[in-house]
């Protein structure tokens, strides 16, 4: 909590080219501004060459509260099966949003992670053509999850995640996609993409991330962002998760 006092500043008339002031308190602010403001850390993305696994660049960490990872993979094989880094952290999945017999996404988190470095992130699917995200955030609590959503299409060229309500102000909303076709991926609604992979039919399904940092006064109104393909239409999944 943080206190502003509002001050009244009188001032008698000007005499002699000389101005005298006195300020007067009049009364006291109280407002929460929250602790620790939220901010991106880092982050990488990679696709599979093999269709079976894949290991990321060792990026920074340090500093992270809490690290999203978003999979992109075949919907025959589970996504996240195998999902590991390397400092041993405990990855917590959410909900997949999948296309039946096409591609699917989820997005894993871990909160208060152990970071390093040069810290890498792997997955090994099982010809899942897998792709990932990863996004890093500093300024996140403890229990960091608020809600979730997430929708699919089987063929066309926008796809919204679905509606999330940011349940405080000042909280973090992370969306992924994952493509079945070839394409640019663009979003609206404020949000930054921070990496994307577009698909190779030989070797992985595209994967897209996303984020935006909501401010004050921002809880309770929806946010429901639409992704959009640049090539044709094509089967997409898409997650939306609110952090605190």
């Amino acid at each position: 909590m943080k206190k502003i006092c509002l001050l009244l500043l009188l001032a008698s008339p000007c005499l002699a080219g000389t101005i005298t002031t006195n300020f007067s308190p009049i009364g006291t602010l109280t407002f929460s501004t929250g602790t620790v403001p939220i901010l991106l850390t880092t982050h990488t993305f990679a696709g599979s060459s093999n269709t079976n696994s894949i290991t990321t660049p060792g990026i920074n960490t340090v500093g992270s509260s809490l690290i999203v990872v978003i999979v992109s993979t075949y919907t025959l094989q589970t996504s996240g099966t195998g999902l590991s880094d390397s400092l041993s952290n405990t990855w917590i999945g959410l909900n997949t949003y999948a296309n039946s017999n096409l591609n699917e996404v989820t997005m894993f988190y871990a909160a208060n992670p152990t970071t390093g470095a040069a810290q890498t992130f792997t997955i090994n699917s099982g010809a899942g053509y897998p792709a990932l995200a990863v996004l890093a955030f500093s300024g996140t609590p403890a229990a960091p999850f608020d809600s979730q959503n997430g929708g699919v299409t089987a063929s066309a060229t926008t796809l919204q995640p679905g509606n999330v309500t940011p349940s405080v102000d000042n909280e973090l909303i992370v969306t992924g996609l994952s493509l079945g076709g070839t394409g640019v991926a663009s979003i609206n609604s404020g949000f930054t993409i921070t990496d994307q992979i577009a698909q190779n039919g030989a070797s992985n399904y595209g994967v897209a991330g996303a984020y935006i940092i909501k401010g004050f006064g921002t809880s309770g109104f929806g946010v429901n962002p639409t992704w959009t393909n640049s090539g044709s239409a094509t089967s997409l999944a898409s997650d939306i998760t609110v952090f605190k």
